[in-house]
């Protein structure tokens, strides 16, 4: 993109592309600026878009297997981004909408839940914790992180960033709601709907869902009568 040629872009761009030195004016500056303490214990670059699964990555990551007898399912997917110092890593996922960490909770959004199943399997020693980061703008409180997902015992570096009156938390463990077995069972019993074509169509209302997806004229949801 050009951006000294086309004005549009050249507007949303200077969010990003400008003011590096500004907090204020730039919004990665003002992550990173949010994130310094913690990224002090993460000196290692870490690796950004790492693939699972895409064979036209020559330094992806196996696919997920997910496995009862009867459903078989690959996860094939791409995390933002990984770090890993000592025992624990810290993967991230760059959201530029809403974020809803209750969504999670409820496994309506299973993105993040999938990639800790990865994580853990390859990090299976260490203490894996995935953060949503909002990089939107800046209305508001919009820039940086939402949520937190995965081993959620405070022995982590990134839950000193955990804000004090809310709990934006989704713990995964022997102990909580969400168990390793929890995600792949409920991640199965999805795909058995799917295989059986008895998906419900109308769970629940998805307004602000169907308004970010392309595929809205030839969606079963959205076509056929309620």
């Amino acid at each position: 993109v050009d951006l000294d040629a086309d004005l549009l872009h050249n507007k949303w761009g200077e969010l990003y592309f400008k003011n590096f030195q500004d907090p204020g004016r730039n919004l990665l500056a003002a992550m990173l600026s949010i994130e310094k303490s913690t990224l002090e214990a993460f000196r290692d670059p870490g690796v950004h878009e790492q693939a699972f699964g895409d064979d036209r990555d020559e330094k992806t990551w196996p696919a997920f297997l997910v496995d009862d007898g009867k459903i078989s399912l690959s996860l094939r997917g791409k995390i933002d981004r990984v770090f890993v110092a000592g025992d624990n890593v810290w993967a991230s996922d760059y959201k530029t909408g809403m974020i809803r960490i209750a969504d999670t909770k409820d496994f309506w959004t299973s993105q993040m839940l999938f990639y800790y199943l990865v994580l853990k399997s390859r990090y299976p020693e260490k203490h894996v914790i995935l953060t949503y980061e909002q990089v939107r703008a800046f209305k508001g409180n919009s820039v940086g992180i939402k949520g937190y997902i995965g081993d959620l015992d405070g022995r982590h570096p990134v839950m000193d960033t955990v804000p004090s009156r809310s709990k934006p938390l989704v713990p995964i463990g022997p102990d909580e709601d969400w168990t390793i077995e929890r995600i792949k069972a409920e991640t199965l019993g999805y795909a058995q709907h799917l295989a059986d074509n008895s998906f419900p169509l109308t769970e629940r209302e998805e307004k602000s869902a169907c308004a970010y997806c392309d595929f809205d004229r030839i969606c079963r949801k959205t076509a056929l009568p309620r």
